[in-house]
């Protein structure tokens, strides 16, 4: 089962080499190629119960959405999840294990076996957004900039042309 359908482009003419210390823009197609990543959207696939159009609909494309307006940015500026991507990692992993573990239990907690049976795919979104989401405010610490010379804030859109970012102090 082929999750990941690359978006058909046209040919283009090679770009500009990116210069030293910028980093070029990437769709969020190719973000999710390490096998850490492949593996992490293979187990959401496994533990949803939607059919593979809303997948890729409701969980799949969002992932690639967040992958690409955080690019490679790390975590944290040190230990862990200092490397580069690590974010995109991070979010990626807690989210598999959110709802991988979400499994376990019934939602809502208390109301009757037949009204969670009914609302388990429902719940099943509402843990799988609150898990992508839940390490935003990480993001909040860095400074995007982009060559051109705007300002890019990792998280909140997609770097229009090679960017840098650091830490702010």
């Amino acid at each position: 089962l082929a999750l990941l359908t690359p978006a058909q482009d046209t040919p283009k003419s090679p770009a500009p080499p990116t210069p030293n210390g910028y980093f070029s823009p990437v769709k969020g197609e190719e973000l999710v190629g390490n096998s850490l990543r492949k593996d992490s959207l293979q187990k959401l696939w496994e533990n949803s119960s939607l059919p593979i159009d809303v997948y890729r609909e409701l969980y799949q494309r969002p992932v690639f959405n967040l992958l690409q307006c955080v690019q490679n940015v790390p975590a944290s500026p040190d230990g862990r999840w200092s490397y580069a991507g690590s974010f995109g990692d991070l979010t990626l992993q807690f989210t598999t294990t959110a709802v991988r573990l979400s499994r376990g239990y019934m939602f809502p907690p208390g109301a009757a076996p037949e009204d969670q049976a009914m609302q388990s795919t429902v719940w099943q979104a509402v843990i799988f957004w609150s898990a992508l989401f839940h390490h935003m405010p990480l993001l909040s610490v860095l400074q995007g900039e982009m060559l051109n010379g705007d300002g890019w804030q990792p998280g909140m859109s997609v770097p229009a042309h090679p960017y840098r970012f650091r830490f702010r102090k």
